[in-house]
């Protein structure tokens, strides 16, 4: 048999390989998918059902069916080896959440509302995931009770909280996140939510304080905060500080002064500009970092002429018209990444 011969056997075979190993692939997916369709549609469940799933059940465990579940079965679904979900249930026992407290691979209760300080210290006191995604207040004594959880809790439907709720859940022992919060002023809280957190996603805040952007600061990672819509300068300066990518989409029109605190960030820093003065360009020049100014639609020459030497990238990936002083400026410098249309030639490249 020739050498291109034992070649094409080779690759016909790896090619059947693949092909089988897809189709596996794919059965097992549509395996696990009607298998989670089949336990969401359980409406009740014993203690003796909840054994069996237990037993049998591989992976994450969706139980979205079930209105009322006794403490029996919950102690039983608390030893699946992955999350359990539970969100539709609207209120939980404390016996019930005293057994669901010792699960260890996570719990989603995302159709709880509200929670007693008891039944909230009970649940977390498991070493999962514990996800409370639509409990909309908390009070201190609620946070209070979260305080010894050392799994990773997650209450995103929280807008706001009182410095006292806020002093008392930034002692949780373990990762929090609060996603929905719209107001971060509690220095504390800021501390909490960016320790350990290498990305940072805080889009709905559209309030923060110069002492929560310092607490925010003094942590590394990326850094999202696309509904901020204007920054004084205290604050501009704290966010400046961090070491990371810094996401702030919703800034589109910034003082002189915010401008150049904001130009001495280093790491990746994106605006949501549409309009950039001289001044600011000048200002921007000097940031050491990637900076996207992808909102911006044109520039003027004087601002193209303060990047012309910038060393690191600048992607203006929203331009749409420019003069040919700016055009030649900025295509001069390979270090912008204008549309593609900008590098053909073209007679807008000539006075």
């Amino acid at each position: 048999m020739t050498l291109g011969m034992n070649c094409g056997l080779y690759c016909v075979s790896k090619q059947i390989c693949l092909a089988v190993v897809s189709a596996l692939w794919l059965v097992v997916a549509s395996m696990n998918a009607a298998s989670s369709a089949d336990t969401d549609s359980l409406v009740r469940l014993t203690k003796e059902g909840a054994r069996e799933l237990v037993s049998s059940h591989e992976g994450p465990l969706s139980l979205k069916g079930l209105m009322s579940l006794g403490p029996e079965a919950c102690a039983e679904l608390a030893r699946h080896r992955r999350i359990v979900v539970l969100d539709g249930l609207t209120s939980v026992s404390l016996d019930a959440a005293r057994a669901l407290g010792k699960q260890v691979n996570g719990l989603s209760l995302n159709g709880l509302t509200t929670l007693s300080p008891d039944v909230a210290r009970e649940l977390s006191q498991g070493k999962g995931d514990l996800f409370l995604a639509n409990i909309r207040e908390l009070s201190p004594e609620v946070a209070q009770s979260f305080i010894e959880g050392k799994g990773h809790l997650y209450l995103d439907a929280i807008v706001e909280v009182s410095p006292e709720s806020a002093e008392a859940i930034s002692r949780h022992r373990g990762p929090l996140t609060m996603s929905g919060l719209r107001v971060l002023v509690h220095p504390a809280l800021a501390d909490k939510l960016a320790r350990k957190c290498p990305y940072l996603i805080m889009d709905s805040v559209s309030e923060i304080s110069a002492p929560a952007a310092e607490a925010m600061a003094g942590h590394a990672g990326h850094l999202s905060l696309a509904s901020l819509a204007s920054l004084t300068p205290d604050v501009a300066r704290a966010l400046a500080k961090r070491k990371g990518d810094l996401n702030l989409p919703g800034l589109q029109e910034v003082t002189p002064d915010v401008m150049a605190e904001l130009a001495k960030h280093e790491g990746g820093l994106s605006l949501g500009l549409t309009m950039l003065s001289a001044e600011g360009a000048t200002s921007l020049s000097n940031h050491v970092g990637t900076l996207s100014l992808n909102s911006l639609e044109t520039m003027s020459a004087e601002s193209a002429a303060a990047f012309s030497e910038r060393s690191s990238p600048l992607l203006l990936g929203g331009i749409r018209s420019l003069d040919w002083r700016a055009r030649s400026l900025l295509k001069s410098n390979p270090s912008v990444r204008l549309p593609s249309d900008f590098y053909r030639m073209t007679s807008d490249d000539y006075p």
